[in-house]
């Protein structure tokens, strides 16, 4: 009996293995239908990058969902890297927004340092934490304005669609500002994902840290441009302050020493004239002098002689029982003093023993008081 063939075998066809590369687009990707309402609120969505695994990308724009044809590749520094899809609209704002940007950066340091000169150099200047408040802010009005244009109808972003962004310590998640393409992301890669009340903005970094550094460059701005002034007024009248023809304040009658006496300004180092015209028509002072800048400057008048010196107290080891005195010299009624004062029209704080042990420091402090007969007397005597 002849033995029975055995049963023939149906070997099904091998598929070929699948070539596509986590994040690069993949032929025959199913175009998603209309998303749920819940997508269509939201300004955008954040796909959350497995630990060992990557995103898939769809052949869909990332933009706006149209068929896709341009591919831009998404990097973080350090981090992953996906290949999308735009449309060819959507690539071309995806494309020039780093061109914008440069553009933009370049605006926000030259306003920033327009205005950072302006405040600093103005007449009745702020103070410095105002000015380079206000020096940065305005650096930043560029890139404000940028943002604040959202995209249009069908487009979700004015320039990239999609970007890293660093979660935690090791971990990353894609931004996405259409959140029908953020989903189909998700689904295609088995990644975690979710969606953004707020529209999803990529901040310029560059812009920042210019603003960052015009406030910061203010306070050196004010010591090389800038000079202080102290004005004061012991006649029995206010007076205004007239600075190249310019009204720059008033300055009120004072006759003891107050730390709140007189007007304080900041002017533009140079030559200046300067006049103090009384309230009752009467000239009070009309100088012209050279304002040096990196110290401060006296103006005063007085109908009686009234005398200035500089106190010196020095602390820690340098410091001495008593503090020294210098006379201020010439007629005025402009002094230029001999550095920056730490206290107008009132004594420095004591030194103490506590602080022998200590590198110390020195303090300038403006006083005055009636002249005496000899400069010997009105400096161990200044209100006799």
């Amino acid at each position: 009996m002849a033995e029975a063939a055995p049963p023939a075998t149906t070997l099904a066809p091998q598929l070929p293995e699948d070539q596509s590369v986590p994040g690069r687009a993949v032929a025959g990707d199913p175009v998603p239908g209309p998303p749920p309402a819940s997508e269509e609120a939201a300004a955008g969505a954040l796909v959350h990058l497995p630990p060992e695994g990557a995103l898939l990308a769809p052949s869909l724009c990332a933009c706006c969902l149209e068929p896709g044809g341009e591919s831009h590749r998404v990097e973080a520094t350090g981090g992953p890297t996906l290949l999308i899809q735009y449309c060819p609209a959507c690539h071309e704002h995806a494309s020039a927004a780093r061109t914008r940007w440069l553009a933009v950066s370049f605006a926000s340091l030259l306003l920033g340092l327009a205005t950072a000169a302006s405040v600093v150099l103005a007449f009745g200047a702020l103070e410095p934490w105002q000015q380079s408040l206000v020096a940065g802010g305005a650096a930043l009005l560029p890139a404000l304005a940028l943002l604040g244009r959202g995209p249009r109808h069908p487009h979700t972003a004015r320039g990239p669609a999609a970007w890293w962004r660093p979660q935690g310590s090791h971990g990353w998640s894609l931004v996405a500002t259409h959140a029908g393409w953020a989903r189909h992301v998700a689904e295609a890669s088995g990644a975690r994902w979710e969606l953004l009340e707020k529209r999803a903005v990529r901040w310029p970094w560059p812009v920042l840290a210019l603003a960052t550094l015009v406030a910061l460059g203010v306070p050196a701005a004010r010591g090389l441009l800038g000079v202080d002034l102290r004005v004061l007024n012991h006649h029995e009248v206010s007076a205004v302050l007239i600075v190249d023809g310019r009204h720059s304040g008033e300055v009120h009658p004072s006759s003891a020493e107050s730390p709140a006496a007189g007007l304080q300004l900041r002017l533009v180092a140079g030559r200046r004239h300067l006049q103090l015209m009384g309230k009752d028509g009467r000239v009070l002072a009309d100088t012209t002098g050279s304002l040096q800048p990196g110290v401060d400057h006296l103006l005063a008048v007085s109908p009686e002689p009234v005398c200035f010196w500089i106190e010196r107290t020095s602390y820690g080891r340098a410091s001495t029982d008593r503090p020294t005195r210098e006379p201020l010299l010439g007629p005025g009624p402009l002094w230029r003093l001999p550095g920056v004062v730490d206290s107008w029209f009132a004594p420095n704080p004591p030194s103490s023993d506590a602080d022998s042990r200590s590198s110390g420091g020195l303090l300038l402090a403006l006083r005055q008081g009636r002249c005496a007969s000899e400069p010997a007397q009105a400096l161990a005597d200044p209100n006799p």
